[in-house]
């Protein structure tokens, strides 16, 4: 096979056709499936944030985006150790520093994916904080990507409800209340008043059809 080229290889031969959302769904259970804990997370995050987004009177094609970045706002932690997603108790400084690489490393991996390009910020985002203070970029208030402050509200949303190795779970009325409470701190207070317009029984519904393996 000497001197044939990688393409030459493959250019005769009939791929599968496989859509571009099977493709997402695909990375998605990849990334889940690394952590019991969390299994379906992409999945409860992406609906969760596609109803703020719907809340907030957003156009379809831009609730569209945000679902998507639900699915794959944590792609970069596939970069990164996954005993750390499951240890059972705190942290080093050190771990947590490897920890908060992933949004990094996943906008740098969705910049390679044509289309994708207006979703790279609301990944590279999520995990900042309104009044500063959160990671990679330490950015706040309207610098944030409005895509991913919807994500950040869902995601936390998600962190809490699910348990995890070093914590119970919290009830989704007891997280509604954390999260009102962190309104304009960590949270965009505009995000947060759509978020919580959303019915519990809602919430619930969403988190009993994509149910973790480890459930509370």
């Amino acid at each position: 096979m000497s001197g044939i080229s990688s393409y030459s290889i493959w250019a005769d031969r009939e791929l599968p056709e496989v859509s571009f959302y099977e493709f997402i769904e695909a990375l998605s259970m990849a990334l889940d499936a690394r952590d019991p804990y969390t299994a379906g997370h992409s999945y409860r995050v992406a609906e969760t944030a596609e109803l703020i987004a719907l809340a907030m009177e957003y156009p379809e094609d831009y609730v569209s985006q945000i679902h998507l970045a639900g699915h794959l706002h944590d792609i970069g932690k596939l970069a990164v150790n996954a005993n750390l997603f499951i240890k059972p108790d705190k942290l080093t400084m050190k771990e947590f520093a490897e920890v908060q690489r992933h949004p990094g490393v996943g906008s740098e991996i969705i910049k390679k994916v044509k289309g994708l390009e207006s979703i790279v910020n609301m990944i590279l985002h999520h995990h900042e904080r309104w009044i500063g203070m959160g990671y990679p970029l330490g950015i706040s208030g309207e610098d944030i990507d409005p895509g991913a402050r919807i994500l950040a509200v869902a995601d936390s949303l998600d962190s809490l409800v699910v348990p995890k190795p070093f914590r119970p779970a919290i009830s989704i009325e007891a997280t509604r209340e954390e999260i009102k409470n962190s309104s304009g701190r960590m949270f965009d207070p505009a995000v947060v008043d759509a978020f919580l317009e959303i019915p519990t029984s809602v919430i619930q519904e969403i988190h009993r059809k994509y149910r973790p393996a480890v459930t509370p």
